[in-house]
This record gives C-alpha cells, sequence and structure tokens, in this order.
C-alpha cells in the first residue's frame, strides 16, 4: 500500500533475486514473468529455463552431423567434407586437387573420399597409396619363351642366341649361326647341319681360316685373258685396250680401229692404216709437211729429177729436160750424152 495508506504500488518482483527466474525476469503490473535465452524452453514451473535440444529435430538443418550445446547446437561434417559458409551444408573436399591425396601415381576424388590406384605393371601398397612394380618374370605373367627381363612398370621378352623374337614379342624362333654377326663370315653364311659355313663371291676367294674373303687379282693369271691390258679391280677385273685398238664385244680382245675411214685419219691427201695406227702420205709432186699430216707441193723435178738425167727444171706443170755444157739431149728429151752440141 501507498505511504497514504489509500493508493496501491506495483511489486517489482525482479528486482528481488529475479523473481526466482533462473535467466530472465521481466516485471509486469501486479506480477511478474520469467522467460529463457535462446536456445532454453520455460519449464513447467514458470520459472527455470531447459535447454532445447535443436538436433533432435530435423538434425538441426545441418546437412550431415549435429552437435546440441548448453543453449546452442553445432552443424559438423562427416570425414572427406568440409562445412560451407552457411555453417550446415557439408561440401565434398577434392582431396586429389593437393599433392594427388599423397598418391603416389593415381588419385580418383570421390564423394567424401579418394582413391589411389597404380598404372599398368604396378601394384598398390599395402598404404593404399604407394605403388611396387610388378615382376611379371617371376609371376609367370609374362609369357615370354625363352629369357624374360623384369623393368620398371612392365618387362621385356628376349631370345638366346641364334634364336630370333618374334612379332608377337613374346617367342622365339631358330635363326642359325649366320643371322648372329654373320656367322664371322666376312662374305656369304650358309647354315649346315648346326654350322656355319663360310664362302664368297665371284672374284673373291677364301682364306686359310675359312672365315676371311680376299680379292683374287685374275690379271695374274694369262692377264686374265685379256688380249692387250688387264686391271684387276675389287671382285673383277678390266680389259682394255692400247691406243689405236677398240674393246670387242666379248671385253677381251682388242679390234685395230681404222682411221682412215674416219676423215681420213685428217691426212689432207693419202691414208694408210697399219695396226694400232695409220700414217699419211703425199701423191707424186707433193711432200708430207712436219706435221705428218698435210702435203706441200714440190713439182715433177722434185720426183726422180723428172726422169731427167742432168738439169730438170719445172715449168708450167711440166719437167723440162736439158743438159750442162757440152753434152748433148738426146731424142727421148730426156737423156744427155757426152756429145757436145751443136754451135
Amino acid at each position: 500500500m501507498g505511504a497514504n495508506n489509500q493508493s496501491c504500488n506495483d511489486i517489482d518482483e525482479c528486482s528481488t533475486n529475479k523473481g526466482n527466474c533462473s535467466q530472465l525476469c521481466m516485471n509486469i503490473n501486479g506480477s511478474y514473468a520469467c522467460s529463457c535465452l535462446p536456445g532454453y524452453l520455460l519449464g513447467a514451473n514458470k520459472q527455470s529455463c531447459n535447454d532445447i535440444d535443436e538436433c533432435s529435430t530435423n538434425k538441426g538443418n545441418c546437412s550431415q552431423l549435429c552437435t546440441n550445446t548448453v543453449g546452442s547446437y553445432v552443424c559438423s561434417c562427416q570425414s572427406g567434407y568440409l562445412l560451407g559458409a552457411n555453417n550446415q551444408s557439408c561440401n565434398d573436399i577434392d582431396e586429389c586437387s593437393t599433392n594427388k591425396g599423397n598418391c603416389s601415381q593415381l588419385c580418383t576424388n570421390t564423394v567424401g573420399s579418394f582413391a589411389c590406384s597404380c598404372l599398368p605393371g604396378y601394384l598398390l601398397g599395402v598404404n593404399n597409396q604407394s605403388c611396387n612394380d610388378i615382376n611379371e618374370c617371376i609371376m609367370n605373367k609374362s609369357n615370354c619363351s625363352q629369357i624374360c627381363t623384369n623393368t620398371n612398370g612392365t618387362y621385356m621378352c628376349s631370345c638366346n642366341s641364334t634364336y630370333q623374337l618374334n612379332a608377337d614379342l613374346r617367342t622365339c624362333r631358330f635363326i642359325g649361326l649366320c643371322a648372329m654377326a654373320n656367322g664371322n663370315c666376312s662374305d656369304i653364311c650358309t647354315d649346315q647341319n648346326g654350322s656355319a659355313i663360310c664362302s664368297c663371291t665371284s672374284g673373291f676367294r677364301l682364306g686359310t681360316d675359312n672365315k676371311t674373303c680376299s680379292d683374287i687379282n685374275e690379271c695374274s693369271t694369262n692377264k686374265g685373258n685379256c688380249s692387250q691390258l688387264c686391271t684387276n679391280t675389287v671382285g673383277s677385273y678390266l680389259c682394255s685396250c692400247l691406243p689405236g685398238y677398240l674393246l670387242g664385244a666379248n671385253n677381251q680382245s682388242c679390234n685395230d680401229i681404222n682411221e682412215c675411214t674416219m676423215n681420213k685419219g685428217n691426212c689432207s691427201q693419202i691414208c694408210t692404216n697399219t695396226n694400232g695406227t695409220y700414217m699419211c702420205s703425199c701423191n707424186s709432186t707433193y711432200q708430207l709437211n712436219a706435221d705428218l699430216r698435210t702435203c706441200r707441193f714440190i713439182g715433177l723435178c722434185a720426183m726422180a729429177n723428172g726422169n731427167c738425167s742432168d738439169i730438170c727444171t719445172d715449168q708450167n706443170g711440166s719437167a723440162i729436160c736439158s743438159c750442162t755444157s757440152g753434152f748433148r739431149l738426146g731424142t727421148d728429151n730426156k737423156t744427155c750424152s757426152g756429145e757436145k752440141n751443136d754451135r
């Protein structure tokens, strides 16, 4: 009651021990009301506050995990996920984007996780990350018919000597001794009864080691049947001829070249063929020049003195005979006699 003993004043129950409210107290005219902080629910006694378990209803809208706390709750994600910006949704973590998820070879991202795998020829280790080489040669996976060599991630087949790998790169076929360094033969190798037999091509002779071939000098025996010149070559020989001869169709004989049939051998008048060469000569009243090809006119008197017994004079293409003083020309106009000329 008020001081005038007539009016009534409201009592603020919240001012004393919060009106026994456990959290919030709100005074109202003639009474008061307890309330709770967010995340709490007012109890049946209208004073105490009980924690609300938000996770019990739709997981508190968390997409994966919900953890209730006093007065609130927290969303979280399973391994392999990351909480989104809204603190409720969970996004997949691509573990392969960072250092290949520590996989030594291949990394495959999956929803909420990842998987390591290996290239062909490798096997995933017990730690599910490292890759170990498979030794196909000891696991009978190679199918090599003779030799198997393991390599990183694969293997190779090969063959023993005298064998060669087939196109399937697995099996081997026998190729003989000649296929290996030609059986150590320098020329021709023939497999025969398990041995390599050496021989030589025409023009070569097998040496005493029965391996090496040396050139035969055909010219050393009868000049290789060449009629004139023989030149030895590697594995053969060549016949050739002296100047003035032409090699025959049999490539051995030499035939004389008749130079006179070809522009008279450049003789200006007469050409005479001889074995291996030719000669130029001149008509009467002409004489061969120093070049042994051309002729110069020398007159009738130059030829046996024009048949004059004494003096011969070339005149208008004729040889005119005369006699020295004290001799007389005979009736043949050639011969001079010892009788003096008439005065």
